[in-house]
């Protein structure tokens, strides 16, 4: 009898010992749980303060890192306006009268640069091989699918997954559909196309975080690399300044733009190349510096002004004047 007591003793205290497992296994689920609960609220509400903050701000300032570019672009309209600017040809809109070649001006011009500057587009022999192209900051496309008419493959990259979602679908089909804002809530929609002469094949898209390593992110160098909308969207527009060396083939050609009007929401003020004084009280110009970076490898070949127009309303137009210059790749004597 006293053998079975010990015996239902020792029962009793191996399953009490298993019970306060499962008791510690709960409460530790329970404890993830709630982590959990409590990351997601904090990022919806996070999110839901940032949408409103550029709201109340009254633009699309780029916001730092790629996770908060994303956001920028993260309603239909955003994407509508963009993909208007870099395709837009409303030849019957009164607007377009103030624009002297109308919207899609910008891709165009910068497409007839790289055609005229490239030194392998002159070589119709064929025998140095393929030309193909950079569009770094591609947005939604629009300088991407120009320069598809001078070179035979061209990249396009861009952080921002809904500007490469949409170039997709205009390299896919050859048109889109966007809204245009006539008053406020009313909108009217529009119908973006692609000339016919343009090979859609020769275009690809990817998303590339402006944070990569530039110098280790292709295989080989381009033979024009083009970065009209990256440099005031970035981190660190010196970083890929530098790595331009890496990124152009030898005699090949460089294409940059800048507005030269920076923002601490997207580049920290350590890295504006420029718009301030320094210490020893001589202005800093983004033009100068960016001159300075280039002319290690590079020789300026060409400098113009270009406006980049964007549509907000059917009454309204915003308007940048984009300093453009053109650069060839040195190659130093043997």
């Amino acid at each position: 009898m006293a053998a079975s007591s010990g015996q239902d003793s020792k029962t009793y205290q191996l399953t009490l010992v298993t019970n306060s497992d499962k008791h510690r296994l709960l409460k530790n689920v329970i404890f993830v749980a709630c982590g959990v609960v409590i990351s997601s609220i904090y990022t919806i509400l996070r999110n839901r303060f940032d949408r409103r903050r550029r709201r109340l701000r009254g633009g699309c300032g780029y916001s730092q890192g790629d996770l908060l570019l994303n956001q920028l672009f993260q309603s239909r309209q955003d994407i509508d306006t963009i993909l208007n600017a870099q395709y837009g040809t409303r030849t019957d809109d009164e607007l377009f009268h103030y624009t002297k070649e109308g919207y899609r001006s910008f891709v165009e011009r910068v497409g007839v640069l790289a055609e005229r500057f490239c030194e392998k587009l002159k070589d119709f022999t064929g025998e140095r091989g393929e030309t193909t192209a950079l569009d770094i900051g591609c947005l939604t496309g629009g300088v991407s699918f120009e320069l598809a008419r001078s070179f035979q493959t061209v990249y396009g990259c861009d952080p921002c997954k809904e500007c490469i979602r949409a170039a997709d679908a205009m390299r896919s089909r050859g048109w889109m559909r966007c809204n245009i804002i006539e008053e406020n809530d009313l909108y009217f929609e529009e119908t973006l196309t692609l000339d016919a002469d343009i090979d859609r094949s020769k275009v690809n898209f990817a998303e590339l975080s402006f944070e990569t390593s530039w110098s280790n992110a292709f295989k080989q160098p381009f033979d024009c690399v083009v970065a009209v909308h990256a440099l005031q969207r970035m981190n660190s527009p010196e970083t890929l300044l530098t790595s331009m060396v890496d990124l152009v083939a030898p005699h090949g050609t460089c294409i940059l733009g800048c507005s030269c009007d920076w923002s601490e929401e997207s580049t920290p003020r350590s890295h504006w190349l420029g718009g301030y004084v320094a210490k020893d009280g001589t202005p800093i110009k983004s033009i100068d510096t960016i001159k300075t970076l280039m002319s290690q490898y590079f020789s300026l070949v060409h400098e113009e002004n270009i406006p980049f127009v964007t549509r907000e309303t059917s009454r309204k137009l915003t308007a940048s004047l984009m300093s453009i210059t053109v650069w060839k790749r040195d190659v130093p004597s043997s």
